[in-house]
């Protein structure tokens, strides 16, 4: 599948000088055998690929991408601009948008390397006797130059919410059935009061803190 140049110009030049955020978190080192003068200076954040049944999963994880990338010292082409050029030369899927040539994507978008993930689960979910709402995804950083992978992690945060207590004397039947009970009630509350997209912040600033400082950061 061949994309068409849609950039224009000045819709570079503007996405270019758009300001960058830097931060002061702990990072590991570069991956073994990636001197650090190669590592990217841009990152071009992939449409995310969903493999759960909440809609919002792949926006949540797009919303949420450029900031640590930007605060670990790397220049993140904005979400909205890809996404308009995606969506304007036929690619409506992030699966269509995963397989494309890396030089391709390089070629348009400017970017030296690629963030691609891949949504596991996302939301409130019921197991036997609590509720919990659990994010997990996989996303590798991708150099579009050459192929290398740059850096891979496991995004994952898992929250319960009331988790179960002593549910006092009676039989074993009366005490499952207030635990069953009352996990029902957490279920309910969590769908009310959905805390997904902040779990999912919190998962993607704890896994991206394990990529190397980028060029623009301090401690380069």
């Amino acid at each position: 599948m061949v994309i068409k140049k849609t950039f224009q110009a000045a819709c570079i030049s503007a996405a270019i000088g758009a300001a960058l955020l830097f931060g002061a978190c702990t990072s590991a080192p570069p991956e073994p055998g990636i001197p650090r003068e190669n590592l990217p200076h841009s990152i071009l954040v992939m449409p995310p690929i969903n493999r759960t049944v909440d809609v919002r999963a792949p926006a949540v994880f797009l919303a949420n991408s450029t900031r640590p990338l930007a605060e670990k010292g790397y220049y993140v082409i904005p979400v909205a601009l890809s996404e308009t050029t995606f969506r304007q030369n036929g690619i409506m899927a992030a699966e269509e948008a995963h397989v494309l040539d890396h030089n391709i994507l390089r070629d348009i978008f400017g970017a030296d390397a690629a963030m691609y993930i891949i949504i596991n689960s996302f939301g409130p979910t019921f197991q036997l006797l609590r509720s919990v709402v659990q994010v997990s995804a996989t996303a590798s950083l991708v150099d579009l130059r050459t192929g290398q992978e740059i850096w891979n992690g496991r995004i994952f945060k898992e929250q319960g919410r009331g988790d179960v207590i002593n549910a006092g004397g009676g039989n074993f039947v009366q005490q499952l059935l207030i635990l069953v009970g009352q996990a029902a009630i957490n279920q309910i509350v969590n769908v009310v009061w959905d805390p997904s997209e902040r779990v999912a912040r919190e998962a993607i600033h704890l896994s991206f803190a394990a990529i190397p400082y980028g060029p623009q950061h301090s401690r380069f």
